[in-house]
């Protein structure tokens, strides 16, 4: 339900998009509920994700 609202769709229609297959992201299915990966979200939205930098820490020997 957080990504229907995030794109301003109903509960019925996320629910027909996932089964159909026509999801504007991807859905993978756990039993009875979906579950659609936040980045992918984000992307389409034009969110900027975060950018993980590099450990820059080194232990001195």
């Amino acid at each position: 339900m957080t990504a229907a609202r995030a794109l301003n769709m109903g509960r019925t229609t996320a629910y027909e998009l996932a089964r159909s297959g026509e999801f504007p992201c991807t859905v993978t299915r756990y039993g009875d509920s979906y579950r659609i990966p936040t980045a992918q979200i984000l992307r389409l939205l034009d969110v900027p994700l975060p950018v993980e930098l590099p450990d820059t820490t080194t232990e001195s020997q």
